[in-house]
C-alpha cells in the first residue's frame, strides 16, 4: 500500500521500562503489505547492542503481540539485524558531571553532598563504582565503594564529606577520583575532578 508518514506531533509515547520505548500510532495498520518503520535515537554503552521488538494490536484484555523476527522487510533499507555494533574508542568512563559543587555537608538537607555523574562504556555485568577522595596533599581522605548491577550505562555515586572515621572532612578543595573497578590487570578507569566543601 501507499506509504503513511506519521510525524512526532502524531505519536503517543507510552510509559515503560527504563530499557524501553512504547509507542502507540494514531491509526492501526490494516494491510498485511503496508511497511511500518520507525526511526528512534539512543545511548549506547556496550559494543554489541541488542534489540527486541514487538507489535500489538487492540485494548485491554483484548490485546495482542507479536514479535518481530529479524530479516529484510524491504530492498529500500540495508540491514536485516536487530543489533547494532558500536565501535567504541577511548575510556570507559566518560565525561563526568558534578552536581552540588561547591557542596555544604551540614545535614541541613540541602546540597549535604556531591555527586558525580558519569557514563561508563565497553564493562559488562556487575561492577562497584568507585570513589576516591583525596585533600590537596595528596593524603587519601575517603574511599567510597557502590555496587552497579549494570555497569554499563550512566552511572552516579556520592560523597557526603565525612573521611574514612565518619568524620566531617574540614571545608576546602578536594580531589575526587571516580570510576569503575575492573580486572586487576587492567587497573581502574578513573576521572578526577576537583570539588569544593563549604561549611
Amino acid at each position: 500500500g501507499p506509504a503513511r508518514l506519521f510525524g512526532v506531533d502524531e505519536l503517543t509515547l507510552l510509559s515503560g521500562d527504563s530499557d524501553s520505548l512504547w509507542v502507540q500510532m494514531p491509526e492501526t495498520v490494516k494491510s498485511n503489505r503496508s511497511l511500518v518503520a520507525m526511526r528512534f535515537s539512543g545511548s549506547l554503552y556496550l559494543a554489541s547492542n541488542a534489540f527486541q521488538a514487538s507489535v500489538a494490536s487492540g485494548a485491554g484484555d483484548a490485546l495482542i503481540w507479536q514479535r518481530v523476527d529479524a530479516g529484510e522487510a524491504t530492498d529500500l533499507a540495508t540491514g536485516n539485524g536487530l543489533t547494532v555494533f558500536t565501535p567504541f574508542g577511548g575510556s570507559v568512563v566518560g565525561d563526568v558531571e558534578v552536581l552540588s559543587n561547591p557542596f555544604t555537608p551540614n545535614g541541613d538537607g540541602v546540597n549535604d553532598e556531591v555527586v558525580m555523574v558519569f557514563p561508563v562504556f565497553k564493562v559488562q555485568g556487575s561492577k562497584d563504582l568507585v570513589m576516591e577522595v583525596f585533600g590537596l596533599d595528596g593524603r587519601l581522605v575517603r574511599r567510597v565503594e557502590q555496587r552497579a548491577a549494570f555497569a554499563a550505562g550512566e552511572q552516579r555515586i556520592s560523597w557526603d564529606g565525612r573521611n574514612a572515621s565518619g568524620q566531617l572532612a574540614p571545608p576546602g578543595l578536594y580531589v575526587c577520583r571516580v570510576g569503575i573497578e575492573v580486572d586487576a590487570e587492567g587497573g581502574e578507569p578513573m576521572a578526577a575532578r576537583l570539588v569544593s566543601s563549604v561549611y
